[in-house]
């Protein structure tokens, strides 16, 4: 994976749960923790982000958002 694309695809699915549409939560959980093994200086973000994702497909919908 090239960081810098990941990085930007995990931005823009942030940016799409933020406007309520549905993500793959499964793959932004794996870029997360793929890009915090390669960015120390924001590890502990993308931590919380993956772990925010949990390990599930399910996606977040306006209202209805759940967390791990």
């Amino acid at each position: 994976m090239k960081t810098l694309e990941d990085l930007v695809k995990l931005c823009d699915m942030l940016d799409a749960e933020i406007d309520g549409r549905r993500i793959d939560r499964h793959e932004a959980r794996q870029l997360a923790r793929h890009l915090a093994d390669h960015c120390p200086s924001i590890a502990s973000t993308l931590s919380r982000i993956a772990e925010r994702m949990g390990g599930t497909t399910a996606s977040f919908e306006s209202g209805a958002a759940s967390d791990a």
